[in-house]
């Protein structure tokens, strides 16, 4: 005997109890064969005794990702990448479970660091700038980091 799993119209041949004269239907089966559909398309359900056919939803098109996002080439641009590689370098040494007894001495490093955009853009330091090729050249006032 054939029998059709409720959830996707799958057929499945089932078997004799082996001591009555009764068929074993698993409880996610029914005997009711479902209508045809296109599976491409189209999926079949067995609910409240009866097969209904839904579509199989579209996906949305997910947005576009950009995993490059364009850099800032500029001289500034170029400085708070810098800068930002600098941060992160020591970020760990302000941690709660950062041994070291110089905690405050980092915070402050990274004060200064997070402070040079504003001073550059209020003239207290001076502008970077670009070398021929477009690299920035060496800066002359990083914050020095504790020894």
């Amino acid at each position: 005997m054939l029998v059709y799993n409720k959830a996707n119209g799958s057929v499945y041949k089932c078997q004799r109890h082996p001591f009555k004269d009764e068929w074993l239907i698993p409880e996610d089966c029914t005997i009711e064969e479902p209508p045809q559909f296109d599976a491409e398309k189209e999926f079949v359900v067995y609910a409240d005794n009866k097969w209904t056919v839904n579509q199989i939803p579209v996906p949305e098109d997910e947005p576009e990702i950009d995993e490059f996002p364009e850099m800032d080439s500029s001289a500034m641009g170029q400085l708070r990448g810098e800068r930002d590689s600098l941060l992160n370098k020591c970020d760990f040494r302000i941690l709660p479970d950062y041994v070291g007894g110089d905690q405050e001495a980092w915070k402050a490093y990274r004060q200064k660091l997070r402070d040079m955009p504003a001073q550059i853009e209020a003239g207290t330091l001076p502008q970077p700038t670009l070398d021929d090729y477009g690299i920035l050249n060496p800066y002359p006032k990083w914050p020095t980091p504790p020894a």
